[in-house]
């Protein structure tokens, strides 16, 4: 069955998915300071564009080192549970094209006290201008794993948002330009699915710092079979090797009875996961998800 898949702009999506468009400004209502928050150390609010006003869908925002995060939606809202959290450990907020910023948690819950925190990121300036000329008589080559199996699967490792799941992909011919990138649902339980794909440089063979300066969103909605993806619109010209992820973004419902699949690749060294927003990277021991590029070269 063919994979129908759209790519949308945090712009695009937002509408799609709340009939508006992003709202530009928001305001912590009365009500909003009223929620009870004495039993339990959860702190809501948004993560907003000081620029602006807007609000920045599927920000990152976690506790470094403790696999304790979240995500925020596609209005920019999250909910983040600090219960058992040290007040020595550092909360960091993150988004492609902005900022990321750190403060101490004892800080941060002094700062909000009322349980309402609304986070401030600014934006980067633009990015390199990657060129590179060219045409259909340049070379191309898929490097990476192209398996559709529906026996050797992966899946990621936890259901919290944030979560991520990739591989390490040799570059072959340098440097490269990437054109497309392909995975493979084995199985999907929910009627549509809903994730980032993430780009790292690599520090000692493990991913490091993100190579995009904006969101690649993946929205399917059939339930398993090929997901594409148009990178052209992203100008990836890479002259190293990289390494590719899978991310968890949004809550698609019911995680005990419903299950999400994609088909597996090979175990490496090259495979890493982590269990939450701003968690540790660690060793994936299974099987990488199986995912391809197409490069071009001269």
């Amino acid at each position: 069955m063919k994979r129908h898949v759209l790519l949308l702009s945090l712009v695009a999506l937002s509408s799609l998915m709340l009939g508006a468009t992003v709202p530009t400004a928001f305001v912590i209502t009365s009500k909003d300071a009223e929620l009870d928050l004495s039993e339990k150390e959860i702190f809501r609010g948004k993560i907003v564009d000081p620029t602006n006003r807007n609000t920045l869908p599927f920000a990152n925002i976690g506790i470094l080192h403790r696999n304790r995060g979240t995500c925020a939606d596609h209005k920019g809202n999250y909910n983040l549970d600090l219960n058992g959290i040290k007040g020595s450990d550092t909360l960091r907020i993150s988004k492609n094209g902005f900022k990321a910023d750190t403060i101490l948690v004892s800080q941060f819950k002094k700062k909000f006290s009322e349980g309402v925190a609304i986070i401030f990121l600014k934006p980067l300036g633009p990015p390199p201008l990657n060129v590179m000329d060219f045409d259909d008589s340049m070379k191309r080559r898929v490097i990476g794993n192209t398996s559709t199996s529906k026996s050797k699967t992966t899946n990621f490792v936890s259901t919290d948002l944030g979560n991520e799941l990739g591989v390490t992909i040799q570059i072959k011919e340098q440097p490269s330009y990437l054109r497309d990138l392909s995975f493979n649902v084995a199985q999907n339980d929910y009627d549509s699915l809903l994730l980032r794909v993430n780009f790292y440089y690599l520090y000692n063979g493990a991913p490091y710092e993100p190579m995009l300066h904006e969101d690649i969103i993946v929205v399917a909605h059939n339930h398993s079979g090929k997901v594409s993806v148009n990178l052209l619109p992203y100008k990836l010209i890479i002259d190293e090797d990289f390494f590719v992820s899978l991310e968890w973004v949004m809550a698609l419902g019911d995680t005990e009875n419903h299950h999400l699949l994609f088909s597996g690749g090979s175990k490496s060294d090259g495979n890493y996961c982590r269990r939450g927003s701003q968690g540790d990277w660690i060793h994936y021991k299974g099987l990488g998800p199986a995912i391809s590029i197409t490069s071009i070269y001269e």
